[in-house]
């Protein structure tokens, strides 16, 4: 009789096909069960999953039963009842575990509930509404209004209470690259998210996420992009060979203003600039650019940042606000955005004189 031979990739594709049943515990060494020894004396002698599980008591209260007693039944019902109750309590703990971990994973922030806090009775919920309706807190019925509180850049902002539901709304700040490059300008400063509805203070500060972040959109859409586009016109309308203002077949401002305004329109030698014309763009160094460049290569380099920085939805490196604050300080209200714009306009007029 001829036998036929599936291919390797065939068997595992087979094998693969039916069910696996992996058993409870398989990867932890310790057991649940040791004959002849007491749980409650040994505990370090059980699997820790399993320690965690019978230590657990902030269940939630529909599982007490003097709250709510079981209807008198046999005993060989109450037992298998028991039993289903005890296993269903056993997957809550491990899915608050598994909600916890993915909430941690999330927002880098622990999940501090219970249980017990995922469920109230109709008149817990009653009165923690009266309570809202006269204290103008937020309403407590549901697990996702409990507050907590946060802290974002190692402390840098710190928000006293916050729903757990609205947590990524501020974590979103911590993945945000703008946020993330002009917290690090003043190391010092202390930064809160928003500005609370309670302010009462005539003067703004700056000192907030949200007013940085608005400003800077307005900026960079509205002012910013179109100073860039205003020089540019110039410029290539006074130009000659307009093929100096190329790179690679494309348009660049670096070109724009080095080989159009300063070469072309007002004749200056540019072969002399160390950086600009020598090294590529973002592996400039700002301290051997202050320390070496001449203060007109200076003031095309700041530009030419800005500009990038800006359509590319970004704020200037820590190091080159830093630099920049030789040149022009920032005022003590001044946004980052609007201090950028005012030095822009400072060198582009100044380039254009």
């Amino acid at each position: 009789m001829l036998k036929i031979y599936n291919s390797l990739d065939e068997q595992v594709k087979k094998i693969l096909a039916n069910p696996i049943f992996i058993e409870r515990g398989f990867l932890d060494t310790k057991p649940t069960m040791i004959q002849g020894v007491k749980f409650s004396e040994n505990k370090e002698r059980f699997a820790d999953w399993f320690v965690h599980y019978k230590d657990y008591e902030h269940y939630q209260k529909f599982y007490d039963t003097n709250l709510y007693p079981v209807e008198s039944i046999e005993d060989k019902e109450r037992q298998k009842l028991e039993a289903t109750i005890k296993k269903q309590q056993k997957n809550d703990v491990f899915t608050l575990l598994m909600i916890k971990k993915i909430f941690n994973d999330l927002f880098n922030q622990d999940f501090e509930a219970n249980l017990y806090e995922m469920y109230q009775s109709k008149e817990e919920r009653e009165n923690n509404q009266l309570i809202a309706k006269e204290t103008q807190n937020r309403n407590l019925n549901f697990i996702w209004n409990k507050p907590i509180a946060i802290d974002l850049f190692d402390g840098k902002v710190k928000i006293d209470e916050v729903k757990l539901k609205d947590v990524g709304s501020f974590r979103k700040y911590e993945n945000d690259k703008r946020v993330q490059t002009f917290i690090k300008y003043h190391p010092e400063i202390q930064w809160i998210p928003y500005l609370p509805n309670t302010w009462e203070g005539i003067n703004l500060p700056v000192n907030v996420i949200e007013r940085q972040i608005d400003r800077y959109e307005k900026v960079r859409s509205e002012e910013l992009l179109k100073e860039v586009q205003a020089i540019e016109k110039y410029i290539y309308e006074q130009v000659n060979d307009k093929t100096e203002l190329l790179q690679n077949g494309n348009q660049n401002f670096k070109n724009y203003l080095v080989n159009g305004l300063l070469k072309q329109i007002q004749g200056i030698d540019v072969s002399n600039f160390k950086f600009i014309n020598q090294q590529k763009f973002e592996t400039i160094n700002v301290k051997d650019l202050d320390n070496e460049a001449s203060a007109l290569e200076q003031k095309v380099y700041i530009l030419i940042n800005i500009r990038n920085q800006f359509s590319h939805n970004q704020f200037p490196k820590s190091t080159f606000y830093q630099f920049c604050q030789k040149i022009l300080l920032i005022e003590e209200d001044e946004l980052f955005a609007d201090y950028y714009l005012r030095l822009f306009k400072l060198l582009k007029n100044e380039l254009l004189d």
